[in-house]
């Protein structure tokens, strides 16, 4: 298992984060690696809902496992747990995101897993940030 973790802090309020996190539809305006997300129960996430997107091109379905609307997100897709928390400071945002990346293969190659598990969070907060802010 390889596992990375990282926060920073976004000049929006979190309102306007949730905005891009809570909706699965949105996360390709923030995150380059995904396309095309529907949701497959329902509109909203809430834990068990299941949503599918296209990931650096493949197809996947993730599964949300935990929502505090304003407050944080978690989600499982293929071999990757991602969740991200957000707390108010002030008009901005404290944003930590965590990424693991778990399974046979990842304890294999466990350095190019880090690297993966890594390359998640920085994608998912650098692009929260931008999308946010700008």
């Amino acid at each position: 298992m390889a596992t990375a973790q990282r926060e920073v802090t976004i000049a929006a309020p979190p309102s306007k984060v949730w905005s891009l996190l809570g909706d699965v539809t949105t996360w390709e305006r923030w995150n380059p690696r995904v396309k095309n997300g529907r949701m497959l129960d329902g509109e909203e996430f809430f834990p068990g809902a299941t949503f599918q997107f296209l990931y650096d091109g493949k197809p996947e379905v993730g599964t949300i496992t935990l929502v505090e609307r304003l407050k944080a997100l978690s989600w499982r897709f293929g071999n990757v747990s991602s969740a991200v928390r957000l707390q108010a400071d002030g008009e901005s945002t404290r944003a930590s995101a965590s990424a693991e990346v778990s399974g046979f293969m990842a304890n294999l190659r466990k350095s190019r897993s880090e690297q993966e598990a890594a390359g998640i969070v920085e994608t998912c907060l650098d692009g929260l940030k931008k999308a946010a802010e700008g």
